[in-house]
């Protein structure tokens, strides 16, 4: 997107060719891992290597909205707009509504704001004007007009920046639709659709000599046509850019990081590195937000208007823009909601109280499951307490207005559903639009996931859903780590390709067990038989039978001990029985309840071996 304002460009290039008289190109700059500081200050060197301290280069991905139009009235803010190329200001002439590039004369009457939308309209219409040049080529007339906005608020350095749109499907090729920041000499295209269907991504410094760095036409899916929301998070060391919150493409500061989506080791060593030179420097002049969707050079100059006719007029759409700046973990102000109550509702519950445990917000908006229904917003508290007025014992009732609380109703809720405060629109990238607390009928399931090493010693087990509880109990690992959701476990398989762990949950509903089977069928060349155990019939209606080949146990390494059958409904254990050598087992399932049933079988050496089966007395 090159944007060069006619009579201002040369006094740019003029004065950056004065200037590189005087820099040496093997400079070095130095750049510290503060992620705050700047140490260009104010003018583009062409330093290629960066001298880097070494340390930590993720910085802070906390961010306070500072500025945002939603589009919500019937025309446009023209405090925050301009419809015309405006740089540091000054009058919209034609020289302003034209762009190098493009094939669009922009004009006001085609930027339509109403129903929530912006529209950014292109058109065929013919427009004349007194001859302007940019570059060699020079124009007297448009073949098409369209509609741009150009932010009038500037911002400086770090930032995220964020539009929905719709970019129109029809007309794609004859169509330019951009988002995109500049300033002085820098140029981020936070996406470019320039007739294609595929968007690109790029960094441009419009200096002498000039540096691009450019993502080429990335295939990621169908984005035109639809509205999405694409974002641009800036700091220091990265540009970020996300589609739909997915990270899709990222510019470095450091050269052998550009498109390195894997940012999990954030320390670099101290020493020289490869600068990307298109990168934005620290201390520039403040950058303008843009949007300027118009037809491309090939549309107007060499295609004939009527064959256009049945793709235009197209719109582009805008639901909102936004830009956030970057804010410390210590400077979130207040923006860090989290809310506090129950996660289950039990039978014998029927009113619960939920409440922010951070942020200031008197009553708020909050979004409940169906089931549940708010009868206090704020909610009040009733304190009584006794007083002697000289003569008698009062009794004295005091009402408490809980301000970041409400108390709901449970009538009919069936669970799996979550408790939503809508977020302050100052805070809703820290959070999203809603902050949750999913709210389960009875005890929830435990959600398990597990790593198991390459060399299968040990395994990592995760209690994902670990906040639902207020105590947990792992059969196996350290009991002080496992109130954090994870811990991490010797294993051994011998001739089993099984593991089992147990973890035991309790919250105000009660307790459950939850077997974790670890698959170790990668760790065991030649495991015991399938044909060890058999359970018929599978499913049972009366009673079941176990039968287990004792001839298949050479030795008493492999010498099958107990079994216990679990109920994988309930978690619970139902019974337990010890083995001595016996070939089979006939369960009895009259007290049984219909589901299903772990039977898990361990051995001398505690090494397990699991069959499942069903009970349906229907």
């Amino acid at each position: 997107m090159v944007v060069l304002r006619v009579g201002v460009y040369f006094c740019i290039c003029t004065f950056l060719l004065l200037c590189s008289s005087t820099i040496n190109s093997q400079n070095v700059v130095n750049i510290s891992n503060d992620c705050g500081l700047c140490e260009l200050n104010n003018s583009f060197q062409h330093t290629k290597k960066i001298d880097f301290e070494g340390g930590n280069i993720c910085c802070d991905r906390n961010f306070q909205l500072i500025f945002s139009d939603e589009f919500d009235g019937e025309i446009l803010d023209t405090n925050k707009w301009a419809t015309w190329y405006y740089y540091s200001g000054g009058t919209p002439d034609h020289t302003r509504r034209l762009h190098g590039n493009r094939g669009s004369y922009f004009k006001d009457e085609n930027v339509i704001v109403g129903g929530g939308i912006c529209t950014l309209r292109t058109k065929i219409e013919h427009t004349d004007f007194p001859e302007t040049c940019f570059d060699e080529n020079c124009y007297t007339s448009k073949e098409f007009t369209s509609g741009m906005l150009w932010g009038k608020q500037t911002f400086e350095n770090f930032h995220r920046y964020e539009i929905r749109c719709n970019s129109p499907l029809k007309a794609f090729n004859k169509m330019w639709t951009a988002f995109w920041v500049f300033g002085w000499v820098t140029e981020i295209d936070f996406f470019e659709f320039n007739s294609s269907k595929k968007p690109e991504f790029s960094c441009h410094k419009w200096s002498i000599p000039k540096y691009t760095n450019a993502s080429g036409e990335l295939d990621l899916g169908s984005l035109l046509g639809s509205f999405h929301t694409y974002a641009a998070e800036h700091d220091k060391f990265f540009i970020r850019i996300y589609i739909d919150n997915e990270l899709v493409y990222t510019f470095s500061l450091f050269n052998h990081l550009n498109n390195n989506h894997q940012f999990g080791n954030c320390d670099l060593e101290e020493g020289i590195y490869d600068r990307t030179m298109s990168f934005p420097d620290c201390n520039e002049p403040s950058l303008s937000v843009i949007v300027d969707p118009g037809a491309t050079p090939n549309a107007s100059r060499y295609l004939v208007p009527p064959i256009l006719d049945s793709s235009f007029p197209t719109d582009f759409l805008i639901d909102y823009i936004r830009v956030y700046k970057i804010v410390s973990n210590e400077n979130t102000n207040g923006c860090k909601y989290k809310i506090s109550g129950p996660t289950s509702i039990c039978k014998n519950i029927d009113t619960l109280q939920y409440c922010l445990e951070s942020g200031n917000i008197d009553g708020g908006f909050w979004e409940l499951p169906s089931g549940l229904t708010m009868y206090q917003n704020p909610s009040l508290t009733i304190n009584s307490r006794t007083i002697f007025n000289g003569t008698k014992d009062t009794i004295v009732f005091d009402t408490i207005i809980n301000y970041n609380c409400i108390k709901v109703i449970a009538n009919g809720y069936s669970g799996n559903g979550q408790i939503k405060f809508k977020v302050p629109e100052s805070c809703k990238f820290l959070n999203g639009d809603y902050i949750s607390k999913k709210l389960a009928f009875g005890l929830p399931t435990p959600d398990v996931s597990y790593d198991l090493n390459t060399n299968c010693t040990s395994a990592r087990i995760c209690l994902n859903n670990h906040e639902d509880y207020s105590n947990i109990w792992f059969s196996d690992g350290d009991i002080s780590e496992a109130n954090k959701g994870c811990i991490t476990i010797d294993v051994a398989f011998g001739k089993f390709s099984e593991y089992f762990v147990f973890v035991e949950v309790e919250n105000e509903c009660g307790k459950r067990l939850h077997p974790i089977r670890i698959d170790g069928r990668r760790c065991v060349e030649n495991p015991i038989n399938e044909n060890l155990i058999s359970v018929t019939p599978n499913p049972a209606n009366v009673q079941f039978v176990i039968n287990i080949d004792q001839s298949l146990q050479s030795s008493e390494f492999n010498k099958i001990v107990n079994c216990q059958i679990f109920n994988v409904n309930l978690g619970f254990i139902v019974t337990s029985y010890d083995i001595n050598l016996q070939n089979q087992i006939i369960v009895d399932i009259n007290n049984y309840m219909n589901g299903e049933y772990l039977l898990l079988f361990r051995d001398a050496s505690n090494n397990f071996y699991s069959k499942r089966v069903i009970v349906n007395k229907n």
